[in-house]
């Protein structure tokens, strides 16, 4: 997730409101968790991951995946990184 004290060291209010819309935006997913896109990518352990951008800050996005036991969220990250690459560092 892009950390709120990076933000805090510039605007304690700006990371205080991003910090509340991504809890907000976990809420949302956890209410709906299959009503987001999915993002493919080629390896097997990133089967299955959606995608859903932060409410209020449009270009965060939230990477997630449903199983039977719940929603994991995988990483929270700016849009214009390099998505597929560091996704891919997880794998």
């Amino acid at each position: 997730m892009p950390r709120p004290f990076f933000i805090a060291r510039d605007n304690l209010e700006a990371a205080l409101a991003f910090y509340d819309a991504v809890e907000r935006t976990y809420r949302e997913i956890a209410r709906h968790p299959k009503r987001s896109l999915r993002y493919e990518l080629d390896h097997p352990r990133l089967k299955e991951l959606r995608r859903r951008g932060v409410v209020g800050f449009a270009s965060s996005l939230v990477f997630y995946r449903v199983d039977a036991e719940g929603v994991e969220v995988i990483r929270v990250l700016h849009g214009a990184r390099d998505i597929p690459s560091v996704l891919g560092d997880l794998a």
